[in-house]
């Protein structure tokens, strides 16, 4: 307290401050100064006296002053629309003018506020206050448990300790340097700005009060109170349990979390201890892997003539309600170390919330449950507390975060093995299976006192055999009958059951065909060469998401991508910029092989489970001129006889690998190495060389 007091004093007595009068004069819009206001008022002047007497020389006065209105308005706002774009044109792309701006136009210089909200008992709240305490108190029921006597589950302990915590002035100095001064400050209101600036004198004393408080495991009570924004999910905006909450901790907590976070993860990676089918919040991981594995993995099932059920479970208020005696016992299990633990327990103990709208400040709130919103540490103490959930069951399951989807695979080697009872027999047990393993997954959320909502809970059967949609398919989870879905959400990627594509595609599609209008609104104020990069960033980037596990999708399909970076092309209308524009599907073929660069040849960059399934090098007997002129990493592919699992990331993929010349591959002296950026430049380069290039993607032209 007395150290955040002595930099308050610092900032009161050496920083200038000054206030900022705002006009009473409430503009709509920008561009409405005074000599609209005068042409408004000369038009509603004119109505007035038309009003009152319908003449037809009044109503002409009124049509005269109407117009000229419009007019001037018009003109006011191209004059102001011409400032800004000068203003933008002078400002650099990676400036955050330009980004602000750009999102405002996104926008159409609408404000986003907070509407009445409406209460369940159907009262109608306008006050900021009144609004401010309603969701501190509802953030607060939600990120709280009752009381129990409950024990927390005993898990198998490992016979390991992590290292010792010390903070070291030179780390705190350098994080401290690489603060975002764009960042809001926290509940204790020291901006970023002002302790990058005292870095240097502040590094040291804050490196004795880290050591101080780890060693006495005592975590200081004032950042433990965290400002809460609530922003709306998709739906009614009025619904006040429609919004999420967003926190802002304090810095100096941060930068403390930051280096204890990092020792935390290193100490887990190396280790092993979280479970490998974890692919949320690690790092060299993301949706994509996890994507890629469940996709191969029921691609495999489908061409091995069998079936997949996968089944996505879904946890109330997941962050929100960790249970800290079952973290914090886990904690101790991994070999957290005593010390961390009592830390921890600190950290967890006696937090509270404080909501702002509009500027105004609701009470405080207590909550005594859940991961702290907005904290470095929250994540990793996340999957911490969900680890054991992975080893559970006989099918898989596989987390990014909170999202876990147990799968349940089968097929046979032979196709002489394909019989009806050998597919009823496999089906039973896939039901089976399935059943029980769900029933463990509800034992382990009573065990950890978490709740798992299951009338949200989704199941699909991924078949592509005649009887699929009449085979009787009961799944029950926590006593409910889950309904199979012909689609299943993944991580935000649509899977059918027959693992098709199209659906997912014409989503995409009509998502970003949305935001043309983004960009069309955008020429007014942006050069074509800003447009093309605004284009990149907001509409090609939602066009590209993952897009390496469905790029061998039919022809059909991947045109209406195309037709939409075909109309943002007409809309920017200038060929000198816009043809440095590679084809959509080139850009997928190079995303998919800088994937597979990155699983096969970089080290440890990705999970164990997908190293399984690729492909292994293929192995010459005798020298022969293929054995000499192709590169080491020629694959040997598996066979395959459907359509469906040749286009499949990792078949399709690995039929271009072979395909490139040894010289894409980086070297470094003489020897090849990994380095994923000079990968992707090389096959860049080739790509952009169309004749170098048109054997692979002529390929897949003809396999799609």
């Amino acid at each position: 307290m007395s150290f955040t007091n002595a930099i308050l004093l610092g900032m009161n007595l050496f920083i200038p401050s000054s206030s900022k009068r705002t006009s009473r004069k409430q503009n709509t819009s920008h561009w409405m100064n005074d000599i609209c206001r005068d042409a408004l008022k000369k038009k509603e002047d004119a109505y007035r006296l038309f009003r009152s007497n319908r003449s037809d020389e009044h109503r002409q006065q009124y049509k005269i002053a109407r117009n000229k209105c419009k007019t001037i308005i018009k003109r006011q706002r191209f004059l102001h629309n011409q400032k800004l774009r000068r203003e933008i044109l002078n400002q650099p792309r990676n400036d955050r003018t330009f980004w602000s701006f750009a999102k405002s136009v996104q926008n159409n210089f609408n404000e986003t506020s907070l509407p009445p909200l409406i209460c369940p008992d159907d009262i109608t709240i306008v006050n900021s206050l009144v609004k401010a305490n309603l969701f501190g108190k509802l953030f607060s029921e939600n990120s709280s448990l009752s009381p129990t006597s409950q024990s927390p589950p005993e898990i198998p302990l490992l016979h390991i300790q992590m290292p010792k915590i010390y903070f070291r002035t030179k780390d705190i100095y350098k994080i401290l340097l690489n603060l975002n001064i764009k960042k809001s400050s926290g509940p204790d209101s020291i901006p970023a700005l002002v302790l990058k600036n005292i870095a240097e004198s502040i590094s040291k004393p804050l490196r004795n009060l880290f050591h101080l408080s780890y060693n006495l495991g005592i975590f200081p009570s004032l950042w433990k109170v965290s400002n809460v924004s609530p922003v709306p999910k998709k739906g009614n905006k009025s619904d006040p349990a429609n919004y999420r909450p967003i926190a802002i901790c304090s810095i100096l907590s941060k930068v403390m979390e930051t280096i204890i976070n990092g020792k935390i993860i290193k100490f887990l990676e190396k280790n092993h201890v979280i479970n490998d089918k974890q692919y949320g919040f690690r790092p060299k991981r993301s949706t994509g892997d996890l994507m890629t594995y469940i996709t191969e993995k029921l691609s495999s099932s489908l061409h091995r003539q069998g079936e997949s059920c996968m089944v996505a479970l879904d946890i109330s208020k997941a962050f929100d309600r960790v249970w800290h005696d079952a973290l914090i016992s886990k904690c101790r299990a991994i070999g957290l170390g005593q010390k961390f633990c009592k830390w921890i327990e600190s950290f967890l103990k006696n937090r509270s919330i404080q909501v702002l709208v509009d500027g105004h400040t609701s009470s405080l709130y207590i909550i005594n449950s859940g991961v702290p919103q907005g904290c470095v540490l929250s994540t990793t103490l996340f999957i911490i507390f969900i680890n054991d959930l992975l080893t559970l069951t006989e099918s898989s399951i596989h987390s990014y975060a909170d999202d876990s989807t147990l799968t349940y695979s089968y097929g046979f080697e032979k196709l002489s093995q394909v019989t009806n009872q050998s597919v009823r027999s496999c089906r039973r047990n896939m039901i089976n299976t399935v059943n029980k393993d769900l029933q463990k997954v509800a034992d382990w959320g009573s065990k950890n006192r978490v709740n798992f909502n299951a009338s949200k809970t989704q199941c699909c059967l991924f078949s592509r055999k005649l009887d699929a949609p009449s085979f009787d398919f009961q799944i029950n989870f926590q006593g409910q009958s889950i309904e199979r879905q012909e689609n299943l959400n993944i991580v935000g990627t649509k899977l059918s059951f027959k693992l098709l594509w199209e659906d997912h595609i014409i989503n995409k599609a009509n998502t970003a065909a949305k935001m043309l209008g983004f960009l069309r609104r955008c020429k007014t104020f942006f050069s074509s060469k800003d447009l093309l990069t605004l284009y990149k960033a907001f509409i090609r980037s939602k066009m590209e998401d993952n897009s390496h596990i469905w790029a061998g999708a039919s022809s059909t399909a991947l045109k209406y991508l195309d037709s939409v970076q075909n109309r943002a092309i007409r809309l920017i209308n200038d060929e000198s910029i816009t043809s440095s524009l590679l084809p959509l599907g080139h850009r997928r073929n190079i995303g998919a092989l800088s994937i597979f660069y990155k699983y096969f040849v970089g080290m440890d960059s990705c999970s164990a489970e997908i190293k399984s399934i690729l492909p292994t090098l293929k192995l010459f007997n005798r020298t022969t001129r293929l054995a000499v002129s192709d590169h080491p990493y020629y694959l040997a592919i598996p066979k395959f006889s459907t359509n469906y699992y040749m286009n499949s990331f990792l078949i399709r993929t690995s039929r271009m690998w072979n395909l490139l010349p040894s010289d894409v591959f980086p070297k470094i002296d003489g020897v090849y190495s990994f380095n994923l950026q000079k990968f992707k430049s090389n096959v860049n380069k080739l790509a952009k060389n169309i004749s170098a290039f048109s054997s692979l993607s002529t390929l897949f032209l003809s396999s799609s």
